[in-house]
């Protein structure tokens, strides 16, 4: 089975929030900065007395650039000049936490990637006896597209939400996103009331099989008009729209030195090691490894946590197959980890490490369940008709003939995988 290649017209733009915005090039006139000021700063006080102002506010909080990418470009050019592609559709929110160990009640249980097949999650979930007044369900992103059903991807978001389970955002996730942000975006400029409408589904602009000559003219490059992220966010209910904007791109729990991330995280190398782990703000913040992971250059950017698969040389992150697989990377610095640790020392000047840090993942279907010491990646290929599966920590597993189990051992904790045929629609 093989995963379907990144196509170019992701509508999230790639690296755009790490790097200066793109500009047209032309001198700014003194009328130019009056006017790119002001507008500047009107869209800066509207944004953020919206009704998803605290998402940008945390963006800026963990992204203090995008604020200053704000300021900068519109000072300098008048906002008409500035290239969509300098707005923000990605409201990325950055990190949260997860306060479970293994003597809470019930189990946690981590799920791979469903995209649109939520009668096979709840399947499953049945299949495992699943409490929802004691259990804890964390899905690892990309829960909506690829299913060949729009209906289906919508469905299980909705029951996603409702259900109240835990979920990190996934690169399609993130697509679907970007668009209704779009949307969103244009609905403003019009002057239009976006809450009169619980989706955009019926909006006469968003409806048409070609985009009119006004919105094909502020369509970013590469965005492909009618794509599945395009048509799910222009039927996607208020409700589920704001759920899935409030997904953060990683859950960490402490308990268990374990991140859930959807496509991977990289290590320290050795010219980051010490000046990461040695600097006394991380030592007095941390106390271990486990948060000093987020200060790792590659891990700043987001595309390393939605996109990821492999490394090449100079530790460029890809999403192609090219290259060093991460977790080969991520479970080998690890390794080292682990053997430089006694009793839970602390992080050093030294660029001492703290103790091996856990990654729960998926978005590589093409490489099925993949359960390292370090690292579970869980996307099984559910949509292509393979299998759905699950980390599940803290109780006991029934052995039961429609699915496997296998237990592993986590961070000193008895876990148990386990994976269902799904029926491909």
């Amino acid at each position: 089975m093989n995963d379907p290649s990144y196509s170019s017209s992701k509508p999230h733009l790639s690296n755009s929030s790490l790097s200066s915005p793109s500009i047209t090039n032309r001198t700014p006139t003194r009328i130019g900065l009056l006017t790119g000021l002001a507008a500047s700063l009107t869209a800066l006080l509207f944004i953020l007395h919206t009704p998803s102002a605290h998402h940008l506010r945390t963006i800026i909080r963990h992204s203090p650039s995008t604020l200053s990418n704000i300021l900068t470009v519109g000072w300098a050019y008048p906002f008409h000049h500035i290239s969509s592609e300098a707005l923000d559709w990605n409201q990325y929110v950055w990190h949260r936490q997860l306060e479970w160990n293994a003597t809470s009640p019930g189990r946690l249980m981590a799920f791979g990637d469903v995209h649109g097949m939520g009668d096979s999650l709840k399947e499953m979930l049945r299949l495992l006896n699943y409490d929802p007044s004691s259990d804890t369900v964390l899905l690892v992103g990309d829960m909506a597209a690829k299913h060949p059903s729009i209906k289906a991807s919508l469905k299980t978001l909705s029951y996603i939400r409702k259900s109240g389970f835990l979920a990190v955002r996934g690169n399609h996730d993130q697509d679907i996103i970007a668009w209704r942000n779009w949307m969103a975006a244009h609905r403003r400029s019009t002057g239009k009331d976006l809450n009169a409408d619980e989706s955009f589904e019926f909006l006469p602009e968003f409806a048409t099989e070609t985009p009119s000559k006004n919105l094909k003219h502020k369509l970013p490059k590469g965005w492909k008009w009618k794509s599945q992220h395009f048509e799910i966010a222009r039927r996607l209910p208020e409700k589920d729209f704001k759920w899935l904007l409030s997904l953060s791109l990683t859950y960490h729990l402490p308990s268990l030195h374990t991140y859930f991330v959807h496509a991977g995280l990289l290590p320290w190398d050795e010219d980051q090691k010490t000046s990461i782990l040695g600097s006394p703000r991380m030592t007095e913040k941390t106390g271990s490894s486990d948060n000093s992971i987020l200060a790792v250059k590659e891990n700043l950017n987001p595309q390393t946590l939605l996109e990821m698969r492999t490394v090449k040389s100079g530790r460029r992150v890809s999403s192609g197959k090219k290259g060093k697989a991460w977790y080969k990377i991520w479970n080998k610095a690890m390794d080292t980890c682990a053997e430089h640790v006694e009793d839970e020392e602390e992080v050093g000047a030294d660029g001492k490490c703290g103790g091996p840090v856990n990654v729960v993942y998926g978005h590589w279907a093409a490489k099925g369940v993949k359960i390292k010491k370090w690292s579970t990646g869980l996307d099984g290929g559910c949509v292509y008709g393979d299998r759905l599966s699950a980390l599940v920590i803290g109780g006991p597993v029934t052995m039961i003939p429609e699915v496997d189990a296998q237990q592993i051992d986590f961070q000193n904790q008895k876990a148990t995988v386990v994976t269902m045929k799904c029926n491909k629609p």
